[in-house]
C-alpha cells in the first residue's frame, strides 16, 4: 500500500504542475483572488506573481513533506518498547504519502477554481465551490487520524 500512495503522490505532483502551467496561460493579466458581492477585487495580484507564489507555495509544502517522510524512514524498528512495529512504521509512511497527495489535489483544485473564475468561457463556478471547501476538511480529517493511527492501531 506504501508503493501505490507513493505512486499517486508521484502522480498528483505531475497533475498540479499541469494545472498550473494550463492555468496560468489563459489567465488575464491581473488576477482576482478575492472579491466582493459587485465582483470588485479586494484582493488582486499580477499573472506572474501568482504563478510563482503557487509554485512558492507548492515547493515550500514538498520541502516540509519531503522532511516528514524521510524522518519516518529513519525511525528504528526493534521489538523493544520504546520504538515502533514494521507495521506502524509502514503506516506512517503511507499516512504521509496520502497527505501529501490530499494536500497537492487540493492545490490542484484551488488554482483550477480560479482559473475557471477568469476563462473566457464564464463557467458558472458556483457549482465548483464545493471543491474549495472539500481540501480542508479532507486535511483536518486526515490530520485527525493521526492519532488513531499512533494510539489505537497495532
Amino acid at each position: 500500500m506504501h508503493r501505490v500512495f507513493k505512486l499517486v503522490s508521484r502522480v498528483t505532483v505531475l497533475i498540479f504542475i499541469g494545472m498550473l502551467l494550463y492555468v496560468y496561460a489563459y489567465l488575464p493579466e491581473v488576477v482576482k483572488l478575492y472579491i466582493d458581492e459587485n465582483d470588485v477585487a479586494i484582493i488582486a495580484v499580477g499573472k506572474e506573481e501568482f504563478f510563482y507564489g503557487c509554485l512558492a507555495i507548492f515547493v515550500v509544502c514538498t520541502l516540509i513533506l519531503s522532511y516528514l517522510k524521510k524522518s519516518l524512514q529513519a525511525i528504528p524498528v526493534t521489538n523493544s518498547k520504546d520504538s515502533i512495529s514494521e507495521a506502524k512504521k509502514e503506516g506512517l509512511q503511507t499516512w504521509a504519502h496520502s497527505l501529501s497527495v490530499i494536500l497537492y489535489l487540493f492545490f490542484t483544485a484551488t488554482i483550477a477554481f480560479i482559473g475557471m473564475y477568469h476563462n473566457n468561457e464564464h463557467f458558472d463556478i458556483s457549482n465548483f465551490a464545493f471543491l474549495i471547501y472539500i481540501g480542508p476538511v479532507l486535511l483536518l480529517g486526515w490530520i485527525f487520524y493521526l492519532p488513531i493511527l499512533l494510539f489505537y492501531k497495532s
